[in-house]
Parts: structure tokens; sequence; C-alpha cells
């Protein structure tokens, strides 16, 4: 199956923004003092209006295929929360494209999609799909776990 941004290629970023997160990234940008405040600010705005749940990725497989701006708060795949991440990380001006790296890892007999961010020239997992299954900021969910 064909899964979109599953990392065969990534999806350009769209040029015009949805004017409500527009609006949350400009927020974010002007209230975060280092880029990596940044990031971390995303990664809770993401999280607190998304999870991405191994059952759900199996029973509600046509979200992958829907507008990430259709979604506004509720079960977002992590293919969809990690082009949701880019987005408001290179819109912001504080990134470019290079510094996002998407790795597709075997998590429990599925497959997962983590981003690594470059910060301050190293390289940090961002995994918002995996925040419900208990991985912190920094950490990434792989294999079982």
């Amino acid at each position: 199956m064909i899964v979109p941004h599953l990392g065969f290629r990534k999806k350009p970023i769209p040029k015009k923004l949805p004017k409500e997160l527009a609006n949350q990234i400009y927020k974010l940008k002007a209230t975060t003092d280092s880029d990596l405040e940044y990031v971390r600010a995303c990664y809770k705005y993401i999280t607190d209006h998304f999870y991405c749940g191994r059952l759900e990725t199996l029973t509600k497989v046509q979200y992958t295929f829907h507008d990430v701006f259709d979604h506004v708060t509720g079960h977002l795949p992590c293919t969809l929360q990690n082009y949701l991440l880019r987005i408001m990380l290179i819109k912001s001006g504080r990134f470019r494209d290079e510094d996002i790296e998407l790795e597709t890892v075997p998590f429990n007999m599925i497959i997962h999609q983590v981003a690594k961010v470059k910060v301050n020239n190293k390289w940090i997992y961002v995994d918002p799909g995996g925040s419900n299954l208990g991985k912190e900021f920094g950490e990434a969910a792989k294999w079982f776990g």
C-alpha cells in the first residue's frame, strides 16, 4: 500500500496556510526565544490537538489520505503529524527543509514515521505520533516501543 508522506518523497510545503495555523505559527515564533523552544512549542501544539493510536491507524486508514488541514483535532496519522510539524518549522523561517529528516521505522508489526530536526547543529527526535505511547520530546517510538 502507498501511504502519503511516508518518506519516499517529501510533499512540498504549501504556499498559503489556513489563517488559524498561520496565526499559531506567528504566536509561537513570537513567544519563543530559541529554535529549540520553538520546536518544543510546535511539538506541544501538535500533541495537544492530535494523537496517533495504533488501533486508529489501522481502523481509520482513510485519514491518511485526507488533507492535513481537514483535521482540527483528534486522530491524525504519524505521517500527517510530521507533515504539520514540517510546515510549522519551515513557515516560521527558523528552519529549512534540509533541517528536517523523516525516518520510517518498524513498530509493533506496523510502520511508523518519526522526524529528526537539526537544532544548533545537533539532530533531535521529534515524534508527536509517539507521544501517546509515553515517548517524550526528544525520544522516538521504534520497534516494540
